[in-house]
């Protein structure tokens, strides 16, 4: 079918197979007087898809129950100790609404990326299974999920999903969403990782399976460490040693990259010189070429800010959901993501391949 004939989308028909595919792997149930499995669906996706409340939907949905008894269904069926298998089924969910393509291109490119969710409680960590981070938004607490994505025709995939507990190491993350990736029969050509992955256990894992990465990493020091390498005019590469005299010490490849900032975006007045350090791992590029490829996979972290505004997942957590519901919050998020994209790229409604 040409792009020209493909047919539009359809509401309800995307509503029917978006709760169908939901029922399948991500089940939910309510036997209930008022409250039914397929009401459940409803305001789930009604609160993701609506930037609403459980309160807000249940006031506007005709025959809806109260508010507090959703949240109870909730509670009951999206618990802590169900983690494990709420990733699986989620993944499960994932890779059946990969669109057909990615599996015909061949090697892709390949993305990992982090994301937190600020965590105002008073539990302790051993309960709560927050981690900590970088000071935002008044806090160092947060929930923590790892993500992949695969970066394909200027389209984002989701792959997989990882629920980030405290006590992980970063390494065991990348190593997880990596098998994750490949048993899926996906090859990776390249890995972009964040700065949040930037590390030397994580470094000489992916040398050691000869992967090939450019990691965007943090600049230290005030004069020494990565800092010492922000010096000239132009951009360059050299070789750096990270913990140099240490038993974790690595060298590898690094590109530094002198870029402008520009008024508009830092309401400056004047322009401004600035530094990007990437380390390349079994990859030969130029500093221009790492900035540019990078630069790609920036739109993954755009991705979510705007899935997050258009998908209400700020207020999907606001609903005094548990705290894997909270998590489920934004991993359904992602869900309808790959889901809509599947749709898009099969053809007519009715035929995508769920």
């Amino acid at each position: 079918m040409s792009p020209n004939n493909k047919p539009k989308l359809d509401d309800e028909e995307v509503l029917r197979q978006a709760k169908e595919t939901l029922a399948i792997h991500l089940p939910l149930e309510a036997d209930g007087y008022c409250t039914t499995s397929e009401m459940l669906y409803d305001i789930l996706l009604a609160v993701a898809a609506g930037k609403g409340t459980v309160e807000s939907v249940c006031s506007e949905l005709a025959g809806a129950p109260d508010p507090e008894t959703i949240r109870r269904y909730f509670r009951e069926q999206l618990t802590v100790e169900g983690l494990s298998e709420l990733q699986r089924r989620i993944n499960g969910g994932l890779v059946a609404n990969w669109p057909r393509r990615l599996r015909r291109c061949g090697p892709i490119e390949v993305a990992f990326d982090f994301h937190d969710r600020e965590y105002y409680g008073k539990q302790k960590q051993e309960k709560g299974l927050w981690v900590r981070g970088e000071a935002k938004n008044g806090t160092t607490h947060f929930y923590r999920v790892a993500t992949a994505y695969a970066i394909v025709h200027g389209q984002r995939v989701t792959l997989a999903i990882r629920f980030v507990l405290p006590g992980d190491q970063t390494v065991d993350v990348v190593k997880d969403l990596r098998r994750m990736v490949r048993s899926r029969g996906l090859m990776i050509s390249v890995l972009y990782l964040d700065k949040g992955f930037a590390s030397v256990p994580v470094f000489k894992y992916l040398r050691r399976c000869q992967q090939p990465s450019l990691i965007a990493c943090p600049i230290r020091g005030k004069k020494g460490g990565t800092r010492a390498l922000c010096q000239g005019r132009k951009s360059y590469r050299t070789e750096y040693t990270f913990n140099k005299g240490k038993d974790e010490e690595f060298t590898a490849q690094v590109a530094l990259c002198r870029v402008f900032t520009t008024a508009r975006r830092t309401k400056r007045g004047k322009r401004r010189a600035e530094w990007l350090l990437f380390v390349m791992i079994n990859l030969d590029w130029s500093p221009k070429k790492c900035r540019q490829r990078y630069r790609k996979r920036f739109g993954i972290e755009t991705s979510y800010r705007t899935g997050k505004q258009s998908l209400g997942l700020d207020d999907l957590a606001q609903c005094g959901l548990s705290l894997s519901a909270d998590r489920f919050g934004f991993s359904l998020a992602q869900s309808l993501g790959a889901f809509m994209l599947a749709l898009h790229t099969s053809g007519a409604p009715g035929t995508a391949h769920l």
